[in-house]
């Protein structure tokens, strides 16, 4: 058998024409896993993570209000944008026209 295989948990009796073909699986449960967690806080560490969280909450309320400086940003250029490009429609009307009248004119 292979080392590849036998670390997947993988028998001789999945190998097939020198391919792998897994067909049962075995599973190994790390049994520390399935113990409750002693959740005693730690009196002195709890100001610490006040504090961090304090740090933490600051951070993303100035992200937040970055994010919305930035809304208001796009907002005002695309309404610029819009105006420039209703501008530049109407001068392109105004250089058809132009056009038109120099043509009319040499004929």
């Amino acid at each position: 058998m292979k080392k590849g295989a036998e670390s997947l948990g993988i028998t001789k009796s999945h190998l097939v024409f020198g391919s792998l073909f897994p067909l049962e699986f075995q599973v190994k449960v790390n049994r520390d896993l399935l113990q409750p967690l002693d959740r005693k806080v730690n009196p002195e560490i709890q100001p610490l993570v006040s504090e961090q969280l304090k740090s933490l909450h600051s951070q993303f309320a100035s992200l937040i209000d970055k994010f919305q400086e930035l809304e208001e940003e796009k907002c005002r250029r695309f309404k610029k944008l819009k105006s420039h490009q209703q501008e530049m429609k109407e001068l392109s009307f105004v250089i058809q026209r132009r056009q038109r009248d120099l043509e009319n004119m040499k004929e």
